[in-house]
């Protein structure tokens, strides 16, 4: 956790130091499950928890730091019916299909980090 802080830290103060007005980290879902089955580290939701608290901890030290909350959305979203419709926005498990991808964006993402931006 100390060398991910450290590490989204510095780089969110690079971007700052080369004129970037704002930085907006995305907090996005656990993956899904592999549906090829075995253990996926990466699929831990223990491992995000890290990660999202590391990004609010990085975020709340720097006034032009911002975090917006995917995973929070996509959890009320109609991504997260059922797991039939989970597992078609993301067949591999992680990437999203194009039409959730656009559902994302126009939906929630796109303005989320607009507004992130200007604020």
């Amino acid at each position: 956790e100390a060398l991910m802080t450290q590490s989204l830290g510095e780089f969110t103060d690079s971007m700052l130091s080369l004129g970037v007005s704002r930085v907006v980290w995305i907090a996005g879902p656990v993956p899904l499950p592999s549906p090829v089955g075995g253990e996926d580290q990466q699929g831990q939701p223990d491992r995000h928890d890290v990660l999202h608290h590391v990004m609010a901890t990085v975020a709340s030290t720097r006034p032009a730091a911002r975090v917006v909350d995917l995973a929070g959305w996509i959890e009320t979203s109609s991504l997260n019916t059922d797991p039939d419709t989970a597992r078609a926005a993301r067949v591999d498990g992680v990437h999203w299909s194009n039409e959730a991808s656009e559902l994302i964006a126009t939906e929630f993402l796109g303005n989320s980090i607009v507004y992130q931006a200007l604020t």
